[in-house]
């Protein structure tokens, strides 16, 4: 079985676009970083559960010692000789299982387990939050670096998504003067950071629109899009941010969630893994088809880039 890392890997050796690749080695450190938040509870439980074994077996090897009239030097010698398989993945039979219950003892304290579990919700939170932020950063990014690399026909589509022309510096039909100045009247390389500000990448409706740009015949962008998780995870992190996790009627309305209004969010292990994963997945797919789409173009010569000849055929295929 691929551990992650060995995932991360072999997913960029298969990417052959640039600009693609470099925005799939953000999107991984921002994962690993999500990782982390949610992986931090469970290190501390088992941090404890762990000092609670080795504790157990060094009073359980005292009294066997001592009752035998070994001196302390011997003694200490021998019992780390004994504790070194707890270095070694596997030492402490059903560890995970312990962690739980030891997670449960530590949480139903009457001291310590309310602040210890406000503090484990302010982590989830932290994920969740982070886990759509990664997929909105990773969205707008992508999509603004192959406008820049490649702004035919990707720009001449996004101008064509753009809604009724509106005052400003950058319409549908108009670029202004001072815009176009501040980029040297050359804006090959800069269309896609032009017009990101024009698409609304904090939505999942948003960046569908914005994708549009990439016309393709499957469904791959339809079902990334739809994906009612993902759109729950959006609601959620508004909700987070702006509301400090205290429901309303407009999160009630998109996440189906039957919470009073008012009442704060909460979040568990399985519900925070779950928000992390379709933002991981979404990613993953986005990544894959640009990748694919760009390739699968490139390789017919219709798609020039920004300031130079097309480029070579791209093999899809490697391994």
């Amino acid at each position: 079985m691929r551990t992650q890392e060995e995932f991360f890997d072999q997913f960029l050796a298969v990417l052959r676009i640039p600009l693609v690749k470099s925005a799939a080695s953000g999107f991984f450190d921002n994962v690993r970083q999500i990782q982390s938040l949610v992986q931090m509870p469970d290190l501390l439980f088992g941090f404890l559960e762990i000092e609670h074994g080795i504790f157990t077996s060094f009073m359980s090897s005292a009294q066997e010692r001592w009752s035998q009239g070994i001196d302390y030097v011997t003694f200490l010698v021998e019992h780390l000789k004994k504790t070194a398989p707890y270095s070694k993945v596997g030492g402490i039979p059903e560890l995970p299982e312990r962690i739980r219950k030891r997670r449960d003892e530590v949480l139903s304290h009457p001291s310590y387990g309310p602040m210890l579990a406000s503090s484990m919700q302010v982590l989830y939170s932290a994920a969740v939050s982070g886990s759509w932020t990664a997929f909105e950063c990773l969205a707008g990014d992508l999509w603004a670096a192959a406008l820049n690399e490649y702004p035919l026909p990707l720009a001449q589509a996004a101008f064509s998504c753009l809604d009724t022309p509106e005052a400003g510096e950058l319409t549908g039909k108009q670029i202004s003067v001072g815009l176009a100045a501040k980029y040297g009247f050359d804006l090959r390389r800069s269309l896609g950071t032009l017009l990101k500000p024009k698409f609304d990448f904090t939505s999942v409706r948003g960046t569908q629109k914005a994708y549009k740009v990439f016309i393709s015949s499957d469904d791959v962008l339809q079902n990334i899009f739809e994906d009612p998780v993902l759109s729950e995870l959006e609601a959620t992190r508004h909700l987070i941010v702006h509301s400090a996790s205290k429901v309303d009627e407009e999160y009630k309305k998109r996440s189906g969630s039957t919470l009073e209004a008012g009442m704060r969010l909460t979040f568990t292990e399985e519900k925070t893994v779950e928000f992390a994963r379709a933002s991981q997945m979404a990613g993953f797919h986005l990544l894959a088809f640009v990748n694919d789409w760009l390739g699968a173009t490139l390789r017919t010569g219709d798609v020039p880039r920004a300031g130079g000849p097309p480029i070579p055929t791209v093999n899809l295929n490697h391994k």
